[in-house]
């Protein structure tokens, strides 16, 4: 996954959102912690489809900066970018390394500072912005939606999906909660991903993996759009 272009494509799955909660709950995590575990997963399947074994990949991860005094409306976000495990079989155990490395940067002393160090980034030229983004995998993100039904002239909306930008890594992975389902968006690079199908479908497996962890719940449903 190191070419890039400007060429993009998308796919779509949806999961569970009730059983994606218990499979975080069984491994006292948290829903993101399950939803980037189930992306890793998918990514060393996929990379051993190719011949690859990796020990990790680099994501970038959307931070909320906002406080409680913040006006309401508008987003106040920070990337941060680090190193996930990829060798790392046991979803459980998997999610606890996630959630243990995210932590630690959601806390990271310098988060507050991100505006400030943007702007200086920002005077650097493009193309040296560009290089540093490369080496970045993937971008993945979670995003809470309606809990009930939504409508537009009448009609009930289904399903609904973010194609989040891809800034300069392989791939952007977005997931929306809407009623009783995730709705997972993929926005790939069409050189760095040039087999988009293998690349949802292991995304999907990881998924399937990571739900293997739930007890209850009968729905562990992940279904790919064709």
């Amino acid at each position: 996954m190191t070419k890039r272009s400007t060429r993009r494509h998308c796919a779509v799955l949806d999961v569970p959102v009730d059983a994606l909660a218990q499979a975080a709950a069984a491994g006292a995590c948290s829903l993101n912690d399950a939803f980037l575990a189930a992306v890793l997963l998918g990514m060393a399947k996929y990379h051993r489809l190719h011949g690859a074994e990796i020990s990790e990949l680099r994501m970038t991860l959307p931070i909320s900066l906002r406080a409680e005094t913040d006006p309401m409306g508008g987003n106040r976000i920070t990337l941060a970018r680090f190193a996930l495990p990829t060798d790392v079989d046991d979803p459980a155990e998997l999610m606890r390394r996630v959630h243990a490395t995210v932590d630690a940067w959601r806390h990271e002393s310098a988060i507050p500072l991100s505006p400030t160090i943007a702007g200086a980034l920002n005077l650097l030229p493009a193309s040296t912005l560009g290089n540093m983004l490369k080496h970045v995998d993937f971008v993945a993100s979670n995003v809470v939606g309606s809990p009930v039904p939504l409508f537009i002239a009448g009609s009930e909306i289904l399903h609904y999906y973010a194609f989040s930008p891809t800034l300069g890594s392989a791939f952007n992975v977005t997931l929306m909660s809407y009623t009783s389902r995730c709705c997972v968006g993929i926005n790939a690079d069409a050189d760095a991903v040039p087999d988009l199908a293998a690349l949802t479908d292991s995304i999907a497996d990881g998924f399937r993996s990571v739900l293997g962890l739930c007890a209850k719940t009968t729905d562990t449903r992940v279904v790919v759009a064709s």
